[in-house]
């Protein structure tokens, strides 16, 4: 979905005839600058490396190297940095992981989820970040001349470089056409000294190396042959589960961009090949599954679904809805007491939710979100019943409004649990909107019977609607 909030934007402007444009959003605590190039289906976030900004990091001749077609892509300015000021930035042990909130965010509030997250240099251990915090949100990782580690030799090497006032001007140069003098001695050596206490304290691991175990979503790493200030790529690649390591025999630290177009042909195609064979034969692969719920073989689909460990599986609504459906049909059997019954609803709300939020206008996914809201009240407590009441009473009204006539699953459900509330409620207006008065007469008064009011609770809206429904059905 690429749709754009643009709600709490400050600014907006256009960079030439180009397609990127950029923005200002309050995001969180602060306002946190970005750029937009393309308009695609393929949504990616680009992060910038240390002392660095979009501008810097990702200039127009990069950007221009992607289909705009194709992608679209976000390049931030994380808090302290770029046109995310003020305030400056506070350089500190966990800063990354503290701007991973502020990526995730943005991207949510831009409605551009799932994402292809892309970090270079520093920026590449505040990606780390996000999909350890994003999960199910990020489809994929690059790592983009990244370490999550420093050894003597770099640790030796930042100490070095920590006056700036010792570069020879050509290095300054490209920080200095978007900082001052200033800003660039302060922020370079208090970063300088970040890794010397992540070598000194920390064994040389900076927190985003004990990510990198727990990602799921497939990881590119990609490095120049003539880059001095990256470690061995093993490092980081033997402790992730699905990693591919690409190594350009020219390039060096800022390989993507001076090697552009190499650059956007090697991560466009890595998000390409990764797509998980459940999506590439998607037609195929969910008539199957739709098949075993239709021989009520729910298990079947369950096991199936959860063995795939495949981020690309639980950002695409057509799957995600049908996980759900099966938690849904999984739990009626279980007596309210079984703590399994609670975890499976949770689940299934989980991912019918996601799927609610990726398609909003699909009548089986606003069917299935319904169900899960529905079938979870009776484990809430007084005040989120009565929100996820109402919730379910909005879902149940928009389903009913796009197709009054499918409500074979509710039928389905009433002969597992034949006073569950809202299902009788769901059933009798739909039987009313068919012009089956009698039929919904019956299934209001058996809603309206089966709820029993405890003392200091307010009455649920579906039974003060199903009362009103009978008293105007039944003169």
């Amino acid at each position: 979905m690429n749709g754009e909030n643009i709600q709490n934007e400050t600014e907006t402007k256009t960079i030439c005839e180009s397609q990127i444009s950029e923005h200002k959003m309050n995001i969180l605590d602060r306002e946190i600058g970005y750029c937009r190039y393309g308009k695609g289906q393929t949504n990616f976030l680009f992060i910038c490396g240390g002392v660095g900004c979009y501008k810097k990091d990702y200039p127009e001749s990069m950007l221009s190297a992607y289909d705009p077609e194709i992608v679209t892509i976000i390049c931030i300015d994380p808090p302290g940095y770029g046109t995310s000021r003020p305030p400056d930035r506070k350089q500190e042990i966990n800063r990354c992981k503290k701007d991973a909130g502020y990526c995730i965010k943005l991207m949510e509030t831009l409605e551009l989820t799932p994402f292809v997250v892309l970090g270079w240099s520093e920026g590449g251990r505040t990606a780390i970040h996000v999909g350890g915090q994003g999960k199910t949100l990020v489809s994929h990782i690059i790592l983009l001349s990244t370490s999550t580690q420093v050894d003597f030799r770099g640790d030796m090497a930042f100490k070095g470089m920590r006056n700036t006032t010792h570069w020879l001007p050509t290095a300054k140069e490209s920080y200095l056409q978007h900082y001052s003098e200033e800003f660039l001695r302060e922020q370079w050596a208090a970063l300088c000294d970040v890794v010397a206490i992540v070598y000194r304290d920390l064994g040389g691991r900076f927190p985003s190396d004990q990510v990198l175990s727990s990602l799921k979503m497939p990881v590119l790493i990609i490095y120049g042959a003539l880059d001095r200030f990256v470690l061995d790529p093993k490092l980081m690649s033997n402790k992730i589960k699905n990693a591919r390591v690409e190594v350009h025999a020219r390039g060096g630290h800022d390989l993507h961009i001076k090697h552009s177009r190499w650059f956007a042909q090697i991560t466009t195609n890595f998000v390409k090949e990764t797509i998980s064979p459940l999506i590439a034969n998607k037609n195929g692969g969910l008539s199957r599954i739709d098949q075993l719920n239709d021989e009520n073989k729910h298990q079947q689909i369950y096991e199936h679904l959860a063995k795939i460990d495949d981020t690309n599986i639980h950002s695409d609504p057509e799957i995600l809805w049908r996980f759900a459906r099966s938690c849904y049909f999984l739990s009626f059997p279980l007596d309210n007491k079984d703590p399994k019954k609670k975890q499976l609803l949770d689940e299934g709300y989980v991912y019918a939710e996601k799927a609610y939020q990726l398609k909003n206008e699909d009548f089986e996914v606003i069917k299935c979100f319904a169900a899960v809201t529905g079938a979870r009240t009776d484990f809430l407590g007084t005040k989120e019943k009565i929100e996820q009441g109402n919730l379910f009473k909005e879902l149940l009204d928009k389903a009913l409004t796009m197709n009054a006539e499918e409500y074979t699953d509710f039928l389905a459900v009433l002969s597992l649990q034949p006073d569950w509330l809202d299902n009788l409620f769901f059933l009798g207006k739909t039987y009313l909107l068919k012009k089956d008065k009698e039929t919904a007469i019956k299934y209001l008064q058996r809603a309206v019977d089966s709820y029993q009011q405890n003392e200091n609770e307010q009455e649920p809206s579906m039974v003060t609607e199903a009362k009103a429904l009978l008293k105007k059905h039944c003169k």
